[in-house]
Order: C-alpha cells, then structure tokens, then sequence
C-alpha cells in the first residue's frame, strides 16, 4: 500500500472519530434530528469513501484525464443513486423516523463530499 494510501485511510479513520462525536453531540441537544440509524449510516459512507478513492486512484494511474474525469463523474452519479435508493428506501420503511433520518443523512453526506473532494483534488 502506498503511503498517500495509508494517509488517506487515517485521515477517513479520523474523520469517523469527528462524525461519531459530533453525532453524539447533536444527538444530546437536539435528539429528534438524529436517527437510531445513524452507526449504519456512517459505515455506508464509509466504505463507499474507501472504494470510490481506491477505484478513482487506480483510473488516475492511467494518466489518461479524460477517463479519469468520465470515471470520477460516473461514480458522483452512481453514488447520488444509491443514496437517493438508501434514502427512498428508508422513508417508505419508517415513514414515521424520515425528518431524522433524512437531517443526519444530508449532513453526513455533506461531510463525507467534502472529504473526498479535497482528498480527490490534492491527492497528485
């Protein structure tokens, strides 16, 4: 494994540190923003992190740019799909835990994008 790897998945695990606590954190002042589901949740954006950057670094090892953007712009549309699917999925199940469900999702998605964005745009 190469260090950029390594560097990448302690960053990640870290990053897993900071969304646990702060989960916690809202999850004491504001409760009814947060879903029981929430530990699924950040595992799935965790393991979808890991293969999108292991499968985004072996296209950029090509040094073809165009397939590396074509790839790295499919995998945002695929991931958007899946997480609508998730998302979907969970609102017709519990219909009554959707406001939760959808607070944490959207936030946990939102830091998750972050990560990947400057760990994608600076890895070289």
């Amino acid at each position: 494994m190469r260090s950029k790897d390594i560097r990448f998945l302690v960053i990640l695990a870290c990053l897993v540190v900071v969304m646990i606590g702060l989960t916690f954190f809202v999850k004491t002042l504001v409760p009814h923003f947060v879903t029981p589901f929430w530990s699924p949740l950040i595992l799935l954006f965790t393991i979808i992190s890991i293969v999108v950057y292991f499968m985004t670094m072996k296209v950029k090892s090509l040094n073809d740019y165009g397939k590396f953007t074509a790839f790295y712009m499919g995998s945002i549309v695929v991931k958007l799909l899946v997480y609508l699917a998730v998302i979907v999925t969970y609102v017709m199940m519990f219909p009554d835990d959707k406001k939760a469900f959808i607070c944490t999702f959207l936030a946990y998605y939102l830091c998750y994008t972050i990560f990947e964005t400057c760990v994608l745009t600076k890895s070289n």
